[in-house]
């Protein structure tokens, strides 16, 4: 498990579901290239695929990809908590993003 703390947290507006991460931190940079291919990398490349959006409660809850991958986002309330890669990932990469509070800010983001 590696762990990232003090992440700066972006901005939600009004009528926000989910939380889109802007650029990439320079401990994502280090990651990568200790890692290869991690959850952001496969993440990031996700963009370029063919994809079916699902939403349940006024929530954006699953996005499942033409190459086989399903990204899963988990909710706390309007926060979102968690998002999960499964299907046909890379062996060998975190599948889980954790997002954890502190005053309705991001604190620390957990890759598992």
């Amino acid at each position: 498990m590696v762990e990232i703390g003090n992440i700066t947290p972006t901005t939600k507006q009004a009528g926000d579901r989910f939380i889109v991460a802007r650029g990439t931190s320079p401990a994502q940079v280090l990651l990568d290239d200790v890692l290869g291919a991690s959850f952001e990398t496969v993440s990031k490349n996700l963009q370029g695929q063919n994809a079916t959006l699902s939403f349940s409660g006024g929530n954006f809850t699953t996005t499942v990809y033409a190459n086989g991958i399903t990204r899963t986002f988990s909710f706390s309330g309007d926060d979102l908590i968690s998002i999960t890669l499964s299907g046909s990932t890379p062996g060998g990469i975190s599948l889980t993003k954790t997002y954890s509070y502190s005053g309705g800010n991001i604190s620390a983001i957990t890759y598992s």
